[in-house]
């Protein structure tokens, strides 16, 4: 999230660039108000409390979920 506004705030505000890291940005960070769905930064870090806080190896669920939490952001990251 810091990086992507570091490379926004360095590029021109009209640019294809800039417009790339605004759609990057609006995939990974929830937008603010009420019952807006979680983007995918808040998405891993749910998963992380949820496994930081069992007190058993974490199921298959719980791999499959990481798995395409990866996915998206190697997605997402190739798109930059």
């Amino acid at each position: 999230r810091q990086e992507l506004k570091e490379q926004r705030q360095e590029s021109d505000n009209n640019s294809a660039r800039a417009r790339l890291i605004d759609e990057v940005r609006g995939e990974l960070v929830t937008q603010q108000g009420h019952y807006m769905p979680p983007k995918l930064i808040d998405q891993v870090h749910y998963l992380y409390r949820m496994l930081d806080s069992a007190d058993q190896a974490p199921g298959q669920e719980a791999r499959e979920r990481l798995a395409t939490l990866q996915a998206a952001f190697t997605a997402l990251s190739a798109r930059l």
